[in-house]
C-alpha cells in the first residue's frame, strides 16, 4: 500500500455510503407480469443498469433493450414498461450509512475522496432525497460510468479512471478501492488497486472506518 499520504479512498454509492434494499422493487417487478422470478427481476433490473451505465439515459429505451436482451416476454407493452419504469426508480429502500458519512464527511477537509456512481442524471432523485452534506461538497470527486462508456468490472473502466487521474499523479496503489461485489474488486486488483469488501452488516460501519483509517 501507498505511503498513507498518497492514499485516495474510491468509493461506490451503493451499498457503501448508501444501503439499497431493492427487494420490494423486484416483488412489484414481478407483479408486473414481465418476469417470473426474483432471480430474473434482479437480473432484468441490472441489464437496465448496464444499459444506463453505458449512456442510454432515456429509461424507456433502456427497458426495450434490457427486454431484448434477457427474454422478458412482450416487450412492447407500454403500460408494462412504464410499471417497471416506476419500480425501479420508486421502490428501492435507501438508507444512508450515517457514521461513514459523518467520518468521511471530516476527512474530506483535508483529503480526497473518488465517489463511482452510475449515471448522476438517474441517481439524481437519490441525492435530492439524501441531500447529505458529504454528497453537496464541492470538493468531493466523481466518476460516473455513464460517461466513461464502461461498468464495474470491465476492464476499461479502471483503465479509463486511472487515465482520468494520472494528471494528479495518482499510482493504482494510491487507491483504496472499496465495494459490496468480489467480481467489481477483482477488477481493481487487476491495475493494482487496494481492495476491501463492504459487508452491510449492522456493525459494518465502523468495521470500514476502522479499516480506512489504518490505510488512509
Amino acid at each position: 500500500m501507498s505511503d498513507k499520504s498518497r492514499v485516495v479512498p474510491v468509493l461506490d454509492i451503493g451499498n457503501v455510503l448508501l444501503t439499497i434494499d431493492m427487494n420490494v422493487m423486484y416483488r412489484k417487478l414481478c407483479e408486473t407480469g414481465l418476469v417470473d422470478t426474483i432471480s430474473a427481476a434482479i437480473e432484468f433490473m441490472r441489464s437496465i443498469e448496464r444499459e444506463n451505465n453505458m449512456g442510454l439515459i432515456n429509461t424507456e429505451l433502456a427497458l426495450l433493450r434490457a427486454f431484448g436482451n434477457y427474454g422478458c416476454c412482450n416487450p412492447y407493452r407500454l403500460e408494462a414498461i412504464k410499471e417497471a419504469t416506476n419500480c425501479w426508480r420508486g421502490y428501492a429502500t435507501v438508507t444512508k450509512n450515517t457514521k461513514i458519512l459523518e467520518y468521511l464527511t471530516k476527512k474530506l477537509e483535508t483529503k480526497p475522496i473518488l465517489v463511482l456512481a452510475s449515471n448522476l442524471g438517474v441517481d439524481h432523485h437519490v441525492m435530492v432525497e439524501h441531500a447529505d452534506p458529504f454528497f453537496l461538497n464541492p470538493k468531493l470527486l466523481w466518476c460516473c460510468s455513464c460517461k466513461m462508456g464502461a461498468i464495474k468490472p470491465q476492464y476499461n473502466f479502471f483503465h479509463l479512471l486511472l487515465k482520468q487521474y494520472e494528471r494528479c499523479s495518482t499510482l493504482p496503489t494510491d487507491f483504496f478501492y472499496v465495494d459490496d461485489r468480489e467480481e467489481n474488486l477483482e477488477g481493481g486488483r487487476v491495475f493494482g488497486f487496494e481492495t476491501f469488501q463492504f459487508d452491510s452488516a449492522i456493525d459494518a460501519q465502523q468495521v470500514f472506518i476502522d479499516k480506512l483509517e489504518s490505510v488512509w
